[in-house]
């Protein structure tokens, strides 16, 4: 009967073990052998097997089919709804089974089979009114969800919480219509907290129900601010639980039993975890009433007078400082939104100060490392909300913004000084379409970097400087650390930027000890330009047509440029490394030449220098050298050669197919033709024969010039312009009128009475009044021949009869003549002031009667106060007659042009050497400045 009875076991064992075995893992298996001699255990899973089969409508267990089995392992997983579905089927449909076929049939395991089927196959139910509680406890070997008909909708709804055997708590659910699960020895009290009943269905074969004194779950609802704490007074974790959600939320903080912070979260709807002698805040953040609960054995709840969170609002134009004083990282939670124009200016510091980083228009919650400090600006806008715990952050209003920013224009510029300890960045916002320069220099002062059309984020070394230039159409915004950086206006761009456009030329020299950099937006082949190189002393240096190229410039040397394309180029460099003005000469002597034609250059310097071309293997020419002797040097045909001319020698070019191109130094060239080997405007027969030269209506000398020499007395004045290429023929004299001796470096030489290096001949430290005044007196009479020598002079270059280099080189005279007659007024006004300051009333008295120009005058009671004036005042006159012929001839000379003055009131006004002018190139300078140029 044992024997019978213990096979029939191990083959229902063998039945049951088939049927789960490919969804049960390994452990259960094991569990399943070791308890094959406990019948009741054993008969409870055959009974649970039974009533999964009987639920499928198969009335011999001994088939089984792949769905069984799918649904036999959903019964054992702990998904509650799948779970519930298969033990309603299971409970309403028992139909008659055979369990076991066999020979050997034992009758009385089938009659213990057929009853513990029975038994499992009675459900009950229990109907709980509001407010009542009830236990059901699940048996060790089985799991089961709670049936019942609450329905949210319907008005019916529960509180539960589910502990496991050992105590601890697994689920809980608050004004729910859920199906609680339970399994294993689970047990789980409900408790109905509608005002309509719920009836919940179980199991009595697995699942006990016992009433329950105490309700699930100690709950208190909380308004739209309010604050409750709840203090976990048990032994176990506790979750607390609360119907908030992404439309109502609150804010929370979670202390230990020693009432250290452990976690905290705003604006949320989670479910936190409250440590066993903890306690949690909360608050609500919604316009909607929130209610929470946790497990009733375990806390305690109260109003709370402390919200879990500060709220920090910031308005626009204030800024509030954040010092991480916990031993983490911590975020800084803020409502910051762009859609809600909503945003902050941050900068962010390390524990010892230093800049770790910053941003603008910010909505990020920025992380602040241990002992760090964050500053944040709500520059504009709506305000913007910081939640922060005081256990986390300090928090204190900040006199200063977090930024030192500013938006710059287009030509608008600003200096940014380091006054930290190290090497910060200047953040912008500039990007492909909005550029700026930037000159940078060290502590020292001294230029490190440079940059045009930049978009970058530069680096600012320790003590060093920056200054920033927007050159875009779109402002730029610049910023970096308040507490690190010291910013001002500059009156001077980061970098000087002066636009060429076609035909005319300017000139750069560098003076600098070292080479320097100018740059340029040219852009090959519809931005070009002529350049010609000079170093210090002269010389040709590199010379280039057509070009985009940005040379570095050696220090002394200058660069001339010259726009040739249609579209302007502008040229960038810095004001501190060069000085610019615009030149009356092109960068280039560049002529085209015809097959068949001839052209001749003659190298007036005094070192060889190169003549370039367009020559081509299919395009050649001819040349012939010469050296300062008119010797033939070097003869050759079909070249590209672009040759060096010796000093003072010239050369012959001739195409030989087609035209060619020929270009060289402007300064260190002349095109001459046969007669004129020195290019001088004078024929070589003439200047070797004589030449007699007068001035103003009188003969003075005959004079024989070097025709291999365009300057033979060196004073910087070819000998064609001083003697006006001889287009001036006196004819009653019979001589030819001139501006200057060719022969004779002293400059007026041919004036008489005027030498022009007057501060020479008097003794400044004299105090004799009468020396001081015949000094006076001998200038007076000087006045008038030098007012007719300019006037002489403009009327020269007024003439269209000069060549244009002719005309260059009389206004070059004209502004040394001027160099003169300033001197004049110095002396002038230094002797006048010695006769004030020592003299009598009878020696101001002289001033006024000789009409004497000085600074200072006298007022009604006699006493020297300001500037006399007269219409006799001879610079006056000077400036009136001189520079109105100037002006009008050379108007878009922009040396000249006096500031804030029109056309009609230059006639009118009496100029004065102190007059302030505006170059276009320098800024406002007086005329002492500009005639210093």
């Amino acid at each position: 009967m044992i024997a019978k009875r213990f096979g029939i076991l191990v083959l229902m064992f063998s039945l049951i073990l088939q049927l789960i075995s490919p969804y049960v893992g390994k452990a259960n298996a094991a569990s399943i052998l070791k308890n094959t001699n406990n019948y009741d255990h054993f008969t409870n899973d055959l009974g649970k097997n039974i009533d999964t089969y009987q639920e499928q409508g198969n009335e011999d267990i001994t088939y089984v089919n792949e769905s069984n089995v799918d649904e036999l392992n959903e019964n054992q997983s702990q998904n509650e709804e799948s779970q519930g579905q298969e033990e309603d089927q299971s409970q309403d449909r028992v139909d008659e089974v055979d369990a076991i076929e066999g020979e050997d049939n034992d009758n009385e395991v089938q009659n213990d089979i057929e009853k513990n089927v029975s038994l499992r196959a009675t459900k009950e139910t229990i109907t709980i009114n509001k407010g009542e509680s009830y236990w059901f406890i699940e048996s060790t070997t089985s799991a089961a969800n709670i049936r019942n008909d609450a329905s949210k909708k319907d008005g019916k709804y529960f509180d539960y919480i589910t502990y496991d055997r050992n105590g601890k708590i697994k689920r809980q659910g608050l004004n729910t219509d859920d199906e609680p699960y339970i399994t294993l020895g689970e047990r789980v009290r409900i408790t109905v907290t509608s005002e309509l009943p719920v009836t919940f269905t179980y199991y009595p074969a697995k699942t006990s129900v016992e009433p329950s004194t105490n309700p699930a779950l100690v709950k208190a609802s909380s308004s739209s601010g309010q604050s409750l704490i709840f203090i976990n007074e048990g032994d176990i974790e506790g979750i607390l639980e609360n119907d908030a959600s992404s439309t109502k939320k609150y804010d929370f903080s979670v202390y230990d039993k020693n009432g250290d912070l452990i976690e905290y979260a705003a604006d949320s709807f989670a479910k936190p975890v409250v440590p066993p002698g903890g306690k949690i805040v909360v608050t609500n953040r919604s316009d909607q009433t929130i209610t929470f609960g946790g497990g009733y054995e375990l806390f305690n709840v109260n109003d709370s007078d402390e919200e879990a969170l500060i709220r920090q609002e910031i308005v626009s134009g204030q800024s509030y400082s954040f010092i991480n004083t916990s031993t983490t990282s911590k975020v800084l939670i803020n409502d910051a939104s762009s859609s809600e124009n909503k945003m902050f200016d941050y900068a962010l510091y390390n524990s010892d100060g230093t800049a770790k980083n910053e941003g603008i228009d910010n909505t990020s919650d920025p992380s602040i490392p241990t002992g760090g400090k964050i500053v944040v600006t709500v520059e504009d806008g709506n305000p913007v909300t910081f939640v922060y715990h005081p256990m986390v952050f300090k928090c204190d209003v900040s006199e200063d913004p977090a930024l030192l920013k500013i938006t710059l224009n287009k030509n608008e510029s600003y200096s940014f000084t380091n006054i930290g300890d190290t090497v910060i960045y200047l953040e912008n916002n500039a990007d492909a379409t909005k550029r700026f320069d930037y000159t940078l220099y060290d502590r020292d002062g001294v230029i490190i970097k440079q940059a045009s059309n930049a978009n970058a984020r530069p680096s600012i070394p320790a003590g060093g400087r920056i200054v920033v230039t927007t050159v875009s159409d779109q402002p730029i915004t610049y910023y970096g650390y308040y507490k690190l950086l010291y910013g001002d206006t500059s009156t001077e761009p980061a970098l000087r930027r002066v636009t060429v456009n076609k035909g005319e030329s300017y000139v750069f020299t560098n003076i600098t000890t070292t080479s320097k950099q100018i740059k340029n937006d040219g852009v090959a082949p519809s931005r070009t330009f002529d350049y010609a190189i000079y170093l210090s002393d002269g010389t040709g240096y590199k010379l280039e047509d057509n070009s985009v190229t940005e040379y570095y410039i050696p220090s002394g040397a200058k660069i001339v440029v010259t726009t040739v394309s249609d579209e302007p180029v502008t040229f960038i460099y810095s004001q501190e490394s060069f000085k610019s003005e615009k030149s009356f000469s092109p960068a280039l002597l560049k002529k085209t030449i015809n097959n068949g034609e001839t052209l001749s250059l003659y190298n007036h310097s005094g070192k060889e220098a190169q003549v370039k071309n367009n020559a081509s293997t299919t395009n050649k020419y001819d040349y012939t050298l010469f050296d300062e002797k008119g010797n033939v040097i070097k003869e050759v045909k079909d070249t590209t050669e672009k040759p060096f001319v010796p000093s003072k020698g010239r050369i012959t070019v001739t195409p030989k197919n087609a035209p060619v191109t020929f270009y060289t130094f402007y300064d260190l060239f002349t095109e001459i033709n046969n007669d004129d080997m020195d290019g001088d405007g004078i024929r070589d027969d003439i200047e070797r024969n004589g030449i007699r030269i007068g001035y103003q209506g009188h003969y003075i000398r005959t004079i024989t010039t070097d025709p291999t020499q365009w300057d033979t007395d060196g004073d910087g004045i070819n000998d064609g312009a001083e003697l006006l290429e001889l287009k001036y023929y006196n004819s009653d004299g019979n001589f030819y009128e001139a501006i200057d001796d060719p022969t004779s470096s002293v400059n007026g030489s041919l004036v008489q009475g005027v030498l022009f290096e007057i501060p020479i001949l008097y003794d400044y430290q004299t105090d004799d009044i009468e020396t001081i005044k015949s000094i006076l007196l001998q200038i007076e009479n000087y006045k008038d021949k030098l007012k007719q020598y300019h006037k002489d002079i403009i009327g020269y270059a007024n003439s269209d009869s000069l060549s244009s280099l002719g005309k260059d080189q009389v206004l070059d005279y004209v502004f040394k003549i001027d160099n003169a007659a300033v001197s004049f007024y110095t002396l002038t006004e230094t002797l006048a002031t010695k006769i004030i300051s020592t003299g009598n009333i009878l020696d101001w008295n002289w001033l006024i009667e000789n009409d004497i120009e000085y600074m200072t005058t006298y007022g009604d009671d006699n006493t020297p106060s300001a500037r006399k004036s007269g219409a006799s005042n001879w610079l006056a006159v000077f400036g009136t007659e001189v520079h109105q012929q100037v002006f009008q001839k050379f108007k878009n000379d922009p040396r000249i042009r006096p500031h804030g003055f029109t056309n009609f009131q230059i006639g009118e006004t009496k100029l004065r050497p102190d007059m302030v002018y505006d170059t276009g190139l320098y800024g406002n300078m007086n005329y002492a400045e500009i005639l210093s140029l």
